[in-house]
């Protein structure tokens, strides 16, 4: 009966007969393969133990697609490496290490698989489950050619070219690694050595498995390992989840709006925002907050400002300017930058500019009084006073969501500044900056998640300790 009938028995009717099977047919060399890795008697035993307990814990996640020698060999490597970190852990913990004695497994005195042990495990992992399975079979297992076919399902003579060609794709990467061996040598080296002795009287009691407290804690531990991988997919995705959601949440609702208006982002309407006029409402040679100065508009290109407007009088940067007309405008740091913020009246570093005589539609303008503003405005969504060293003092008025900020000086508007709807001429987020805050919360997911990694592996081992 093939590997996969005795597992399919065991998990449709809980067989201890199919499972005894299994375990007779399987336990040799797996407790090798434990032996070869970890160098322990004792230690190889709890593996061995380990595994079986893990195969009947875990024999309905298996498919019939997959191979049982296959997967008991992985189940016994990762439970060996387990058991070697435990054993180091323990070995550390009590300070010994220098004082402690291995019992080594008796070696046999072939010069040349003195030379193949230490690494056969690790090479043969290295070969794809087409390759792994029939020398798993082969020589571990030490089934017949008949035994194979049957197990793989193929014929005699493919069992044949299968076994050959597997042992020769082995040979090969022992080859690069200085071991010279003929295909049939190695072969027969295999045979005689992969699996040297039974496994000891501690292997587990297929009808009644009591396992001992070394074997529970690998088991343990190997199959919290193999979750480890895609706990650690979970946790990136948790962290990246989260910082997706802590940078939409870093915009207030009215930088939000601003930003869909630049067409930098999608925003929900701000139901509390007053509702604005049309521009096509309005004076065109006029103060529109959230929409422009005269025929300067918040979006035009670099080249329709100037188009618009004329050659500017003065250029500095991500800015233009109009000193005889009393406009400058700020523009965004994109590809093709657009106008963020568009300014008018007395400002400096501007000398001798002309005032801006343009006013908004309820009057507003150079010249107007804070009461004035007030009283047709209402309260600001920010009032800021400024003592510039240097420069007289000065007062801000933020109306946000009319896209509208003031400057007084001595009491009266001495510039204005236009602006998206719902975000000030300083609280602007450009494109760089938001470059750099991407950036930045990138590396803080990638930090945490290394974190995060770090925390579970310790918790695994803490666990299995």
């Amino acid at each position: 009966m093939t590997d996969w009938k005795l597992l399919s028995q065991y998990i449709q009717t809980s067989s201890q007969e199919a499972f005894a099977a299994l375990v007779h047919r399987h336990s040799v060399w797996v407790y090798s393969t434990a032996a070869r890795i970890v160098r322990d008697r004792h230690t190889a035993e709890d593996v061995a133990q380990a595994v079986f307990i893990i195969l009947a814990n875990k024999a309905h996640t298996i498919s019939e697609r997959t191979s049982v020698a296959g997967w008991l060999f992985n189940a016994t490597r990762y439970s060996s490496a387990h058991a070697l970190r435990a054993q180091r852990r323990r070995t550390r913990h009590e300070k010994k290490a220098a004082l402690m004695k291995r019992e080594v497994i008796e070696q046999t005195h072939d010069p040349a698989w003195d030379e193949v042990a230490p690494f056969l495990d690790q090479f043969l992992a290295r070969l794809s489950p087409e390759d792994r399975d029939p020398i798993l079979l082969r020589f571990f297992e030490r089934a017949s050619m008949s035994g194979i076919s049957r197990e793989l399902g193929i014929s005699e003579d493919a069992a044949k070219r299968r076994v050959s060609r597997a042992v020769g794709h082995l040979r090969s990467i022992f080859l690069r690694s200085g071991v010279t061996l003929s295909d049939t040598a190695f072969g027969a080296m295999l045979l005689a050595n992969a699996t040297p002795a039974p496994p000891l009287a501690g292997l587990p009691n297929p009808t009644q498995i009591m396992a001992t407290m070394a074997a529970l804690r690998i088991a343990k531990g190997a199959l919290l390992q193999t979750l480890m991988p895609k706990l650690k997919v979970a946790a990136v995705a948790l962290v990246a989840v989260s910082g997706l959601a802590l940078g939409l949440l870093w915009f207030s609702p009215q930088q939000r709006a601003s930003l869909a208006s630049l067409g930098l982002t999608e925003a929900a309407p701000n139901r509390d925002a007053p509702v604005a006029k049309s521009p096509q409402s309005l004076s065109l040679d006029g103060v529109r907050p959230g929409d422009g100065i005269g025929l300067l508009r918040l979006r035009m290109t670099r080249a329709e400002a100037i188009n618009t407007l004329g050659p500017p009088e003065k250029s500095s940067g991500g800015s233009l300017q109009w000193p005889s007309r009393g406009i400058g405008a700020i523009f965004t740091s994109e590809a093709n930058p657009r106008v963020a913020t568009i300014l008018g009246g007395e400002l400096d570093p501007w000398k001798s500019s002309a005032a801006l005589t343009q006013r908004t539609p309820e009057g507003l303008g150079i010249g107007s009084t804070e009461s004035e503003i007030l009283a047709i405005y209402g309260a600001p969504s920010r009032a800021l006073d400024s003592m510039d060293a240097g420069l007289p003092a000065s007062r801000f008025l933020s109306y946000w969501q009319r896209g509208i900020e003031f400057k007084l000086s001595k009491g009266h508007v001495v510039f204005l500044s236009i602006t998206a709807r719902g975000m000030s001429r300083t609280s602007y987020f450009p494109q760089r900056l938001r470059l750099l805050w991407a950036g930045a919360v990138v590396l803080i997911v990638a930090l945490a998640a290394v974190a995060l990694a770090l925390v579970l592996r310790c918790t695994l081992g803490a666990v299995a300790a």
